[in-house]
């Protein structure tokens, strides 16, 4: 009789998986992130005490060569106006953020301007105006709904009730069964309608409203952006600034999460019989 024993070993393997949102095709949205990012890189150093904002617009233009501009008309509709006076005091800041101080100081407690891109240029504007300068990307998260590891994070971060108006509720069950009438006793009087579980996708698109400009989004009552999902992908309709913002957080997502699938397995001897 012919015995053989067989020694079997697996290794661990680790299998990386990089997966980026697409931009899209036609670059526009591409060049309008990377314009964002310059803002971040240009240095300015500027001392403007009681300027007007015409006077100081110029000023931060000279800086980058990419045109500074404010949208005059959409700006009176929130009451600002070319002769508000800004205090900006700052040295060898970034760009960026001598343009977040200069909106601070301008419209009320509740509705400041906003800093925009629009084919090539940096505007200054409102969120209305905002609205139409939106530019449309599908964002691929099928990698993130399938780790579920990330799905445990997106549980604990997102509460499981109050969906969105734009997901709808499953289907209630059959109206009008029992007695119609006043009288009878009605033991699901006062019990509350069952939690609505919200799927993986939803919850993704819950966690970026609340982290994404959360303001923005038409979905949770916002003005300048669309978000819906399909079966792993994110369509998204909004300004590059919020592009810019839903990006990173799609970044700092697949950042939190391994970056491989690791298989193990032990050590198995088996005895083989004689094949005869």
């Amino acid at each position: 009789m012919l015995r053989s024993m067989v020694r079997t070993m697996i290794l661990s393997t680790v299998v990386t998986v990089t997966t980026t949102p697409a931009l899209a095709g036609d670059g526009v949205l591409e060049r309008a992130m990377a314009l964002l990012a310059t803002l971040d890189e240009v240095k300015i150093s500027i001392d403007a005490q009681k300027a007007t904002l015409e006077e100081v617009l110029p000023r931060l233009d000279a800086a980058h060569a990419a045109p500074i501009r404010a949208d005059w008309r959409a700006l009176d509709g929130i009451a600002v106006s070319r002769d508000d006076l800004v205090d900006l005091q700052l040295d060898n800041v970034s760009l960026a953020t001598a343009l977040a101080a200069l909106v601070l100081q301008l419209g009320d407690a509740y509705d400041h301007p906003q800093i925009e891109t629009h084919e090539g240029m940096i505007i200054l504007t409102t969120d209305e105006a905002a609205a139409g300068m939106r530019l449309a990307e599908v964002y691929d998260v099928r990698d993130l709904l399938r780790d579920d590891t990330a799905l445990a994070r997106l549980r604990a971060a997102t509460p499981p009730i109050d969906p969105p108006a734009s997901i709808p509720a499953p289907d209630d069950p059959a109206e009008g069964d029992g007695d119609d009438g006043d009288g009878g006793d009605d033991e699901s009087a006062g019990t509350p309608p069952p939690v609505r579980v919200l799927t993986p996708g939803e919850r993704l698109m819950t966690l970026i409203a609340d982290n994404v400009d959360p303001e923005a989004w038409l979905e949770f009552g916002g003005t300048r952006a669309s978000i819906t999902e399909h079966n792993g992908l994110l369509m998204v309709s909004a300004p590059a600034t919020t592009h810019r913002r839903f990006h990173d957080v799609l970044r700092r997502l697949r950042r939190a999460r391994p970056t491989g699938v690791t298989f193990t397995a032990a050590v198995v001897e088996v005895v083989r019989g004689d094949l005869d």
